[in-house]
């Protein structure tokens, strides 16, 4: 993935307790962070119940029981 370190950290916020510190607002809750004992300069990402309750809403939209996602119909937008 290529992804920078500014847009991880806001995906942390807004989907952590807190949400985005520039924005004000309560985050989503979906998971928790821990420094990591070994290296304090690093966090370790947990989901919460809640965070694991989306996953399992997403899994559950996208894949049916085969083990694949099925495709609806196509959305023209414009």
């Amino acid at each position: 993935m290529d992804l920078t370190l500014a847009s991880v950290s806001r995906s942390v916020d807004v989907f952590g307790p807190n949400g985005r510190k520039d924005r004000g607002g309560a985050g989503h809750g979906f998971i928790r962070t821990q420094r990591d004992p070994l290296d304090d300069r690093n966090l370790q990402l947990f989901l919460t119940p809640a965070g694991e309750d989306f996953l399992q809403q997403i899994e559950d939209y996208l894949y049916n029981e085969r083990g694949f996602i099925e495709r609806g119909p196509a959305v023209v937008l414009g």
